[in-house]
């Protein structure tokens, strides 16, 4: 549990929470269900375990990482390496009980650490040498130096080469810590060692001029944030999104989930599990806001209208991008052009709205395909 974190935390599941950990469920079983079948281990790693489990009972991300390890490791009959890390004393106490059922699981191995992520990552990084690696990162308040993750994902973790191997990477990166450690700049009692710390985070202090007063505050840390992923997908050479977490419908996000893939599949498997996290996300802010609903040109909608609104609109543009890429590349596999065939809509639809699309475009005579099947052996034809 990073410095920061309170028993008020462990309590129960908040919703930014919610959120991270319904995108961990939906997409790292598909991140180990495609590599098992050319890889003889995975391996993932989550750097700030936590206690494993809340005092409600809901389960934390290191009891879920574990759970879809083992479930893999079960079906599969397929080796997973888990490292769960967690430096502060308590935590560490009661995440080992709640791992203790995991101990002999067949195929599954967990190796438990209780000191600072950044002193032992790299060697785990070491240790994982020619498997694929997910890493998941979830500090509170500002996470690893730049540089560091530079070094993990650019030098360790090469895009190419001998020791290229799958690496995938999912953080927590502060919206909280930005804001208030934005709000220093150009005070004259200003924190410098706050600065600093940012400094370190995001790879130098290129991110201040934002906060000279010319852009707002919210759009001072949107700024940030496209800086950060553009200079760490630059130094990872990795594709990377940043998905917001809030607390409520309306607020600004607590913090962003950063992820980076070096696979179309990656970026696509993730799209649509956002989406889908999503909806469980908006689901349950409505239920807390009792009610709260969005309303569209005047007219109130339910969150079931909604996603229909949102689908219909998604439906017809992603017809016309399968369209547009099937006039530039003749056949092709949808799963390798995510965004192309997304376009604004990443994130926000699952692939079925790209399966209703085609099965559009081939009653319009415009495909043979059928939409469906899996998006990477699903290919958009030509018709016949």
């Amino acid at each position: 549990m990073a410095t920061g974190t309170t028993a008020n935390y462990w309590e129960d599941k908040a919703l930014p929470a919610l959120l991270k950990h319904e995108i961990i469920r939906r997409y790292v079983p598909k991140f180990i269900g495609i590599l098992t079948s050319t890889h003889p281990k995975i391996v993932l790693l989550d750097g700030y375990a936590g206690m494993g489990r809340y005092l409600n009972g809901d389960i934390g991300s290191a009891i879920q990482i574990l759970e879809i390890a083992k479930n893999i490791a079960t079906s599969r009959n397929k080796k997973v390496d888990v490292y769960l890390n967690e430096r502060d004393p308590e935590t560490f106490a009661r995440l080992k009980l709640e791992i203790a059922n995991y101990a002999d699981q067949s195929g599954l191995t967990i190796h438990l650490t209780d000191g600072d992520v950044a002193v032992e990552l790299e060697g785990i990084i070491t240790a994982a040498a020619g498997l694929p690696l997910f890493i998941f990162l979830d500090p509170c308040g500002l996470g690893l130096p730049f540089e560091l993750l530079n070094r993990v994902l650019g030098k360790l973790r090469p895009a190419s080469g001998l020791t290229n191997v799958p690496t995938e990477i999912l953080l927590n990166f502060s919206a909280e810590a930005v804001r208030r450690i934005g709000g220093l700049v150009g005070q004259p009692e200003s924190n410098q060692t706050a600065l600093s710390r940012l400094d370190e985070t995001v790879g130098g202090d290129w991110w201040r001029h934002f906060y000279d007063g010319s852009l707002e505050k919210e759009e001072a840390e949107i700024q940030v944030v496209k800086g950060y992923i553009h200079r760490l997908a630059a130094a990872a050479q990795m594709k990377m999104y940043a998905v917001p977490a809030k607390r409520e419908l309306n607020h600004r996000p607590v913090y962003y989930l950063v992820f980076g893939t070096r696979s179309s599949f990656g970026s696509w498997f993730f799209g649509d599990s956002v989406a889908r996290a999503s909806r469980t996300w908006r689901e349950a802010a409505e239920s807390r806001a009792e009610g709260d609903q969005m309303s569209l040109e005047g007219i109130v909608l339910t969150p079931e209208e909604q996603n229909q609104t949102l689908e219909d609109e998604a439906t017809e543009v992603i017809e016309q991008n399968l369209l547009t890429l099937l006039e530039r590349h003749g056949n092709f596999v949808v799963g390798k052009y995510p965004e192309e065939v997304f376009g604004n809509y990443f994130g926000l639809v699952t692939e079925k709205i790209v399966k209703r699309a085609i099965k559009e475009l081939k009653k319009k005579g415009l495909t043979s395909a059928t939409g469906v099947g899996d998006p990477n052996r699903l290919e958009v034809t030509r018709p016949t």
